[in-house]
């Protein structure tokens, strides 16, 4: 069989020399682009004219133009009132942290104020001053303002 396809190659005539640069056309030529399919190509066009800007002025997009402004104004508001509840929580959690901070405080002072107001601590801190507790009694006064008090 291989003899055969040699011989039948081999006898194959020779084209003219004038035939040959067509045929190098239609080699380098590209191939016709088979049909797209119409889906297809209504989708391209769809991204063509979103992306080209081409969807901005049509007539359904312009009349519906004061809805849209409407919700990116909607939009923008949201986006305003998000950032300030978020700035307020920032608020609240530090001034919990803070309240938090001066009620340990309160009560470290609470507790260093009661141990200082012992009698015992107190005599302490007078006797460093020179001055010492009395051991007599107390008394009464009796101021004599000239009424008498009947009974």
């Amino acid at each position: 069989m291989a003899n055969r396809y040699k011989k039948a190659v081999e006898e194959e005539p020779e084209v003219a020399p004038e035939s040959k640069p067509e045929e190098e056309k239609r080699e380098t030529e590209t191939p016709k682009k088979s049909a797209m399919d119409p889906k297809f190509k209504l989708m391209a066009k769809g991204y063509r004219d979103i992306f080209g800007g081409d969807i901005l002025i049509q007539k359904s997009v312009l009349k519906q133009l004061p809805f849209i402004m409407l919700l990116v104004a909607m939009l923008v508001l949201y986006i305003f009132n998000n950032n300030l509840a978020e700035k307020n929580l920032i608020k609240i959690e530090r001034t919990k942290k803070e309240l938090i901070e001066l009620r340990y405080e309160y009560i470290s002072s609470k507790a260093d104020m009661m141990d200082s107001l012992k009698q015992s601590m107190v005599l302490q801190k007078l006797e460093l001053l020179g001055i010492k507790e009395s051991t007599n009694p107390p008394h009464k006064i009796f101021i004599n303002t000239g009424k008498t008090d009947k009974k």
